[in-house]
């Protein structure tokens, strides 16, 4: 079984391409992974409420042509990977300490990765507010968890120093870009590379583990 750790943020649109890729990695290498996430936080200073999306995004590059640029270059890279990117219906970027508290509660559950992904796919392709808690509720019992026991748990300060904990100590470990994939705990690699590539890695990290 090799382990993968991986370092990303639910509302990183390269992270969602870089988890569709992953799993076709996986897929390929015909190999036992099993997969663990972890938090980070791509935009630091988003207050609870979350941001205008545009305005955001304007103060983030200054200009909306950046955006712009980014925006088609991640649409290319999602039609092969059937991912159904709507950017125009999403109106704020919201805050994602309470996502990734929720992704730490499912670790027990056999179902993270596959929440992991409900995430994504509320954030970017449903235009969902993921810091909204029903949101989140409704995401936490499609994968088993009590929606009751979740219910208190995100009403609560529950985790929030433990999350906030991991994303420094992420950035203690140099981690300044994600996707990061931390492979069998002895190398690691950035952004959202391609299939063959984590393929690859994923097999080097068999060999050495």
């Amino acid at each position: 079984m090799v382990r993968i750790d991986v370092i990303s943020d639910v509302v990183c649109p390269w992270c969602f391409i870089g988890k569709r890729r992953l799993g076709l990695a996986i897929e390929n290498s015909g190999l036992d992974v099993e997969l663990h996430y972890h938090p980070y936080d791509i935009n630091p200073s988003m207050p609870e409420e979350g941001r205008e999306r545009l305005a955001h995004y304007k103060a983030k590059f200054g200009s909306l042509d950046k955006l712009a640029k980014m925006t088609e270059a991640l649409e290319r890279e999602a039609k092969s990977l059937k991912i159904d990117f709507n950017f125009g219906a999403i109106k704020r970027v919201p805050n994602t300490m309470d996502a990734h508290r929720l992704i730490r509660w499912s670790v027990n559950s056999g179902t993270q990765d596959a929440l992991v992904e409900d995430l994504f796919k509320a954030y970017f392709e449903q235009a969902l507010d993921i810091s909204d808690h029903e949101v989140l509720l409704d995401i936490a019992e499609r994968h088993g968890l009590n929606r009751v026991i979740v219910a208190d748990l995100l009403g609560s300060d529950r985790d929030k120093d433990a999350v906030s904990q991991q994303i420094t100590q992420a950035g203690q470990m140099g981690v300044r870009g994600v996707p990061t994939y931390v492979f069998a705990n002895k190398f690691a690699a950035t952004g959202a590379q391609s299939e063959d590539i984590l393929a690859k890695a994923i097999h080097q990290a068999a060999a050495l583990d």
